[in-house]
């Protein structure tokens, strides 16, 4: 359904765009059961799949007890990491996440006059519907520990960013950005500001070659240093 309303498109396969939705209209005069899913088979896999019934149709027993065992009825667990280590930068980035549900893990090491510099984050987040998530966690940073409290936001153009605030009421923001210049060039952007005394702004800039999913290598520019290296992806 869209403005054309009874002249909308009659289809069985729409475009949805991130972080949009469509509404279709069908006439349910069939028993049984119906399939929504994704087209793309990677995300099909990962959960972009529904089936849709009538409260009261019920199933051949033998295809109830399959149905049990169909990972599209359940809110699974689904894991992601990346690893990055270049000659002035390196970060290791876990995640855990449903529906819903996510755990991040990250932590980051970056050199600074000859010396190397760590810190770290762990994050409960919460997502309460496209593009807003809160979440709960620690965070280490120059030897330090702190709770946090924020809240994320997708931003047009898929702008990630985020404000928090730890348990000494000090502030960070931090953006991230992906620019996929061509099929095997690409720029990510990662900025922090931090409410310190004085204020800190951290940035880590890289220009990467990515032949296929799992890897990519180039160039890593921060506030500091410019460094080359390598970051891989599971």
């Amino acid at each position: 359904m869209n403005k054309n309303k009874e002249y909308s498109p009659l289809k069985h396969t729409v475009d949805v765009g991130p972080h949009s939705t469509r509404t279709i209209e069908f006439l349910a005069n069939e028993p049984g059961e119906w399939m929504l899913h994704c087209h793309n088979l990677y995300h099909l896999k990962t959960g972009m799949a529904r089936v849709v019934k009538y409260l009261s149709y019920k199933p051949k027993k033998e295809i109830e007890h399959f149905q049990k065992h169909d990972p599209h009825l359940h809110d699974h667990w689904y894991f992601y990491g990346k690893l990055e280590g270049a000659t002035n930068r390196g970060q290791v980035y876990l995640r855990m996440s449903q529906t819903k549900n996510q755990i991040d893990l990250k932590t980051e090491a970056k050199k600074h006059d000859d010396e190397w510099g760590l810190e770290g984050d762990f994050a409960l987040r919460r997502w309460l519907g496209w593009g807003i998530n809160v979440f709960l966690g620690a965070e280490a940073f120059e030897r330090n520990y702190f709770g946090v409290l924020g809240l994320g936001y997708t931003l047009p153009f898929l702008i990630e960013s985020q404000l928090s605030i730890n348990h000494k009421g000090k502030f960070r923001v931090e953006i991230e950005k992906r620019f996929q210049w061509s099929k095997t060039i690409f720029t990510s952007v990662d900025l922090k500001w931090r409410s310190e005394t004085p204020a800190q702004l951290d940035s880590a800039i890289s220009l990467m070659y990515q032949n296929n999913w799992n890897w990519a290598l180039g160039l890593m520019l921060t506030e500091k240093s410019l460094g080359a290296g390598a970051s891989l992806q599971f």
